[in-house]
């Protein structure tokens, strides 16, 4: 809460700009701009908005706790090289991507109950383990665009989750293969995929996974 003449204020929304109204981005309000003494943050349920850039160059920041149901802008954490784990709700939305881009994430988990997972949440992060519930049954376009250093991605729905463009998309790779990018063959990272024993065979038959 801001207390203001004695009145508590929930807070609602951390900048930047989460309005057209101002349409060149240095204009924008940068709350944690190359914020080098912050090292956790807890962000309220009260937050609806995380905006772009929110926070900027935060290379000491190590723990994120996110509202139940919030908004979360284009790279709203940028650059934030010191990440241990973040736990996405079940509600959190997204708007533009990526709001994650060069971070580095020990452990990235979705919450159980969510159902879709959309394109490109973290650009150019380099991320050791993501942990997908099994209540996911839907992976939308290039999920893990660009995303190099991958170690484990534990998926545990004994159902193969559903894709239309592979989410082990690897831009850096793929550029280096000299593929037209008319006619995708996707560049596959080396990521070890872990899924529960009773699904090991739905997995192999797959032919997306």
């Amino acid at each position: 809460t801001v207390s203001c003449d004695g009145i508590e204020y929930p807070v609602t929304s951390i900048g930047g700009q989460v309005e057209d109204e101002k349409p060149d981005w240095w204009e924008w309000p940068i709350p944690f701009n190359n914020c080098s003494t912050i090292t956790s943050v807890v962000i309220p349920n009260s937050v609806k908005n995380i905006g772009f850039w929110a926070f900027y160059y935060c290379e000491n920041l190590k723990s994120i706790v996110l509202p139940d149901s919030a908004e979360i802008y284009q790279y709203a954490f940028y650059v934030c090289k010191s990440l241990h784990k973040i736990l996405i709700p079940k509600k959190t939305t997204f708007f533009a991507y990526p709001p994650f881009h060069s971070c580095n994430i020990d452990t990235l988990e979705y919450e159980a109950g969510r159902k879709t997972i959309d394109e490109r949440h973290f650009d150019y992060c380099n991320v050791g383990t993501i942990i997908v519930p099994s209540t996911v049954h839907t992976i939308v376009n290039n999920w893990l665009f660009n995303m190099y250093s991958l170690d484990n991605l534990f998926i545990y729905n004994i159902t193969p989750p559903a894709y239309n463009i592979t989410p082990f998309y690897n831009n850096r790779e793929y550029f280096q293969m000299g593929l037209d990018w008319e006619n995708l063959e996707m560049a596959a990272m080396k990521a070890n995929l872990i899924v529960p024993d009773e699904a090991l065979e739905a997995y192999k038959r797959d032919k997306d996974w």
